[in-house]
C-alpha cells in the first residue's frame, strides 16, 4: 500500500518582526519529493517518526513536500 505524506509547519510568534513568506520557508526548510524519505527517516521528528512507522508496518510512504519554518524575532 501507498500511502502520500506532506506537511507545512508554522510556528506563530506575535513578537517576530519577520513576515513569514515563501522566502522564509526556503531559507528555514523545504523539502520536496523524493529528498523527504531518506533526510527524515530515523531522525524522531513527525515527518521521521511516520517514515520510520510506514516501513516497520509495511506501506510506502510516497512524499509530496514537507516545509518548515519558526520565526525569531
Amino acid at each position: 500500500m501507498r500511502i502520500a505524506t506532506g506537511g507545512i509547519s508554522h510556528e506563530t510568534n506575535t513578537f517576530s518582526t519577520l513576515k513569514t513568506d515563501l522566502a522564509l520557508f526556503e531559507r528555514r526548510g523545504m523539502h520536496g519529493g523524493d529528498a523527504v524519505v531518506p533526510g527524515f527517516a530515523g531522525t524522531r521528528t513527525i515527518m521521521g517518526g511516520f517514515v520510520d512507522g510506514a516501513r516497520s508496518e509495511g506501506f510506502e510512504a510516497v512524499p509530496t513536500m514537507l516545509a518548515v519554518v519558526a520565526p525569531v524575532s
